[in-house]
């Protein structure tokens, strides 16, 4: 017996009995009460129920960012008996619904319904995602059958990016001058500097403005004929490393907008800047001890990009002081500048403290290091209460900076829901002046 007809027998039976009641204790009203669900029944049983004839449409296609809108459009067609058509779409929690919802309640009534089903949603996190199932469920009108239910389209996977801040779109002449650069490394290949190293004799392919004829007068040789040329110190490729703190404490915050995705959301941004002015970058997660080496070129951006994509938060195992035992050989080569992201607080300044002595110990001479402080205050706090509370706790870390400043390391305290991480560089007393060396 198929459904319909279950639900249809169970229906009529209950009326049965209300009739045949009425006529055996012959009692009129008793008959008439009954016709009225009878008809009711006949009239439901000659309009069937709604059912989605056609549901079409279309998502964005290309890359996905992180707090960016997705409109996802679709139009249905219902041509199909009578009652409520309910559409509706799972969505991941972790993307905020902008405009519409994915879900949407029709009526049909007579004739061919045409209705759009849109909505946008902003992704909040980046990772993969499936979005394209829609199911429909036509509910008849008096409730009496099985409603029709049906899945439309196929899935598709969402590839969602961190969104990339642009230095480029900074349209500040201090940009170059006052951002945090690696120290020069010399090398005998590259851009020649203004440092002087020596007078030699010319040799072919000098260029003539490095002649230094009073040099060549003043020699008094026969061999004065090849004149004297001078020689400067020729500039290398200088050295990036980002550290991204990958411990527990960095969950703090929402899933969608944790301190832990605000590091890899800069970390993307700070080496796709030096990437793009010759330096070479490397990237690391402190705790699980993966690293990618210092390279440039945009091979190195892709894999730079892939690795902070696939990265999540790490139990309590491994320090910074553990990483930089794993690869002291590749950090003490050249004098890299060491950007670390981390949350700076009581709890964290031991381990920061121990692993930044070590950093400096197991890098060149001339290395810079500067640590980017995601503050808690608009991330964790979800009422004026908290927030109150996490500005006092600022206060207390007062003190812990400057524990981590007397060990000649420069500090920037960047809120990643105010504030734009290169203007806090442009603006901040921590890129003014040298760096410690």
């Amino acid at each position: 017996m198929t459904p319909r007809r279950k639900a249809l027998t169970a229906r009529i039976a209950p009326i049965a009995v209300i009739m045949m009641t009425g006529l055996f204790l012959g009692n009129m009203a008793l008959m008439i009460i009954s016709l009225v669900p009878w008809f009711f029944l006949a009239f439901s049983i000659a309009i069937p129920g709604p059912r989605v004839s056609r549901l079409e449409g279309e998502i964005k296609k290309g890359a996905i960012f992180v707090g960016r809108d997705l409109k996802v459009e679709r139009e249905t067609t219902i041509d199909h008996g009578m009652g409520l058509v309910v559409l509706a779409e799972s969505i991941s929690p972790t993307f905020e619904q902008r405009d519409g919802k994915a879900i949407r309640v029709l009526w049909k009534g007579r004739g061919v319904l045409n209705a759009p089903f849109n909505y946008t949603i902003r992704p909040m996190r980046r990772g993969e995602y499936d979005i394209g199932n829609v199911r429909s469920e036509g509910i008849h009108f008096s409730g009496l059958f099985p409603s029709d239910q049906n899945v439309w389209g196929s899935k598709r996977s969402l590839h969602v990016e961190q969104m990339v801040m642009r230095a480029a779109e900074i349209r500040d002449p201090r940009l170059e001058s006052r951002m945090p650069m690696p120290a020069s490394v010399m090398s005998s290949h590259g851009a020649q500097t203004t440092n002087f190293l020596d007078i030699r004799r010319y040799q072919r392919g000098d260029q003539f403005r490095s002649i230094n004829w009073k040099a060549t007068v003043r020699s008094g040789d026969v061999e004065a004929l090849r004149p004297l040329v001078n020689e400067y110190e020729r500039e290398g490729r200088r050295k990036v490393w980002i550290l991204v703190d990958d411990s527990e404490r960095m969950r703090v915050g929402s899933e969608a907008e944790s301190a832990f995705e605000c590091a890899l959301h800069a970390a993307r941004a700070l080496s796709d800047f030096y990437l793009q002015r010759n330096c070479l970058v490397g990237a690391a997660l402190i705790h699980q001890g993966r690293c990618q080496l210092p390279e440039g070129g945009r091979r190195q951006k892709v894999m730079l990009a892939d690795m902070l994509y696939r990265a999540n938060v790490k139990g309590s195992s491994g320090s910074l002081t553990g990483f930089v035992h794993g690869h002291r050989g590749h950090l003490r080569q050249g004098n890299p500048l060491f950007i670390i992201i981390s949350i700076l607080d009581r709890g964290s300044q031991p381990e920061l403290r121990d692993g930044l002595k070590e950093l400096r110990r197991n890098s060149g001479p001339k290395s810079r290091f500067l640590l980017i402080d995601v503050d808690l205050k608009n991330i964790a706090s979800r009422d004026e209460v908290e927030s109150l509370g996490i500005q006092l706790r600022g206060l207390e870390e007062t003190t812990v900076r400057g524990h981590i400043k007397k060990l000649g390391v420069r500090v920037v305290s960047w809120e990643p829901r105010e504030q734009d991480l290169f203007q806090v560089l442009l603006t901040s007393r921590a890129v003014g002046g040298e760096f410690g060396s």
